[in-house]
């Protein structure tokens, strides 16, 4: 981060602003033209005052090369100032007055180098490495905050907890961190602290050794590992987790594995819901085929056969309430097919049925006007 507030994750040939602050203009510049030559990255802002440094520093500036002894204000004053406003920013004081005392002075209002004047022009050509190295430094710094940001962003918003333990049976945790407590009941620090042992306390015991042979598989395979099973929370609920996880190596032995887990104990209930209902509607689709089916092909060929000797309105009637049934059969089966949840039986006798289908027939008579 500069100190206006910009960031990026800088490489080494990045350019870099410096600020100068030294109340002898002649040697101000002399210095901004040797760090130039010293480095074309350094772009050199010169001031002579803490007051007018003060007005550039929100231009872009990521380095403060400064002189200790100046009229307004001093060196040490100047770095207050600057730190209330960029704590972190790469500050080196570079004056004429050298002592003990000004050193610790500097040091304990947290200077981020001291380099004291001298003659020859070896003094800007350590004065530039000081710069550069002050500001990748900074820069690195500040890549490194916002990475680690960034993921503790991720993992604040994970529906689960992410993980680095050891390949042991018990699975001692050395990092956990998301929603722990949410999950399993237990704080991350108290299962990072082995109470309790994931392993041992919160693995549900059925699920141990299949478990531990998943994983042991998979890293025997390619290193990673995906698995389901339940959890025992603290307050004795039984959970179903999924985990993904790898092995984590150092000069090729396995010291750790990292991973994630999070609850899927709701998608395990709709789960079973579907499977029960599917196994409803089987039974539902099987009585439906057998009870009315067979029934239908005795009818038909009844009619058939009544026709080939008389073919009378009781027949139209017979075969028009055929027609209605065969039509309510194959609603009634794709409904089932589609997954409709069919609603419950209601016991028939012979004769309601009939007088049923003979309303309705006369409900439609009276429709048509017949």
């Amino acid at each position: 981060m500069t100190a206006d507030g910009g960031e990026t994750e800088s490489g080494v040939s990045d350019p870099i602003r410096v600020l100068h602050v030294d109340d002898d203009a002649a040697f101000a510049e002399l210095v901004a033209i040797y760090l130039e030559r010293e480095s074309d990255r350094i772009t050199v802002i010169t001031a002579t005052s803490v007051s007018d440094a003060l007005t550039e520093l929100d231009s872009g500036i990521d380095c403060i090369v400064a002189d200790y002894e100046m009229p307004d204000r001093n060196g040490i004053e100047f770095l207050e100032v600057v730190t209330e406003r960029y704590p972190d920013l790469p500050f080196i004081l570079f004056t004429g007055r050298g002592s003990e005392e000004i050193a610790s002075e500097a040091i304990s209002a947290g200077v981020t180098d001291y380099l004291q004047k001298s003659t020859g022009t070896e003094q800007y050509t350590l004065l530039a490495n000081r710069i550069c190295n002050a500001v990748e430094g900074y820069r690195s710094q500040r890549v490194l905050e916002e990475r680690k940001r960034r993921l503790e962003t991720l993992i604040d918003n994970l529906p689960g907890i992410v993980y680095r333990c050891l390949n042991e049976p018990e699975w001692p945790m050395e990092y956990v961190e998301g929603d722990c407590e949410e999950l399993t009941g237990y704080t991350s620090q108290a299962v990072e602290s082995g109470d309790p042992v994931w392993g041992e306390e919160i693995l549900h015991p059925d699920d141990k050794e299949r478990a531990w042979e998943v994983v042991q598989s998979a890293l025997d395979d390619d290193g990673t590992f995906e698995l389901t099973y339940r959890i025992v929370t603290k307050d004795d609920q039984t959970k179903w987790m999924w985990e993904r996880g790898q092995a984590i190596c150092e000069d090729g032995e396995l010291v750790a594995l990292e991973g994630f887990v999070t609850g899927i104990t709701d998608r395990k209930e709709q789960q079973r819901e579907i499977e029960r209902k599917s196994h409803k509607l089987d039974e539902f689709a099987s009585i439906v085929s057998h009870d009315m089916q067979d029934p239908l092909a005795v009818a038909r060929e009844h009619v058939e056969l009544a026709r080939t000797e008389d073919d009378t309105d009781y027949l139209d009637t017979v075969e028009d309430a055929h027609e209605r049934l065969k039509r309510l059969t194959e609603t009634l089966l794709t409904l089932s097919r589609d997954g409709e949840v069919p609603p419950e039986a209601v016991n028939m006798s012979l004769a309601e049925t009939s007088s049923w289908f003979v309303g309705e027939r006369h409900e439609d008579d009276a429709t048509r006007g017949r």
